[in-house]
């Protein structure tokens, strides 16, 4: 096994408390975590468009929250681009495209949720326009373009 992967491993590991696949993906680690509604969150293959791998750039390695260091407000912007629109998402299937749009940014409302307020990563992100990106998250899910206001109880619609 290659370092890469005993990396990978020990990341996946973490999350869950067992020895995780090294293939566990940033989904499965939220779900995990038990940190957010599983009804909210889809399936989808984050690796096409390297969302995956963006993801891991702001993520702790020892938990599921926000990564500290020099470059987090730029990766962190990127991982918000990636969840912006539906033309940031690969494919041709519209249906298709809200799904993984949905579940991206559940994956990023989780993972800044689940960060203690002493972290100063969470204060990078606040000054650099993430409640304003939630916003507009929110507009369109009024607005009925991606989303809908579910009843988490029972999941169904509202």
């Amino acid at each position: 096994m290659s370092l890469v992967a005993t990396d990978q491993q020990t990341i996946a590991s973490s999350f869950t408390g067992v020895n995780s696949s090294v293939n566990m993906s940033i989904l499965e680690r939220v779900r995990a975590s038990g940190k957010y509604p599983p009804s909210l969150l889809g399936e989808y293959n984050g690796n096409e468009d390297g969302f995956e791998a963006a993801m891991m750039k702001v993520l702790d390695a020892n938990d599921l929250c926000l990564s500290s260091g020099p470059s987090l407000a730029e990766d962190f912007k990127n991982v918000l681009q990636m969840a912006s629109s539906l033309d940031s998402v690969p494919g041709d299937d519209p249906e298709k495209k809200k799904a993984i749009l949905i579940s991206r940014r559940c994956i990023i409302l989780a993972l800044v949720g689940a960060t203690p307020t002493s972290n100063s990563s969470l204060d990078v992100i606040l000054q650099n326009g993430y409640l304003s990106t939630v916003k507009q998250w929110m507009d369109a899910i009024l607005n009925g373009s991606v989303g809908e206001l579910v009843d988490i109880e029972c999941a169904a619609p509202c």
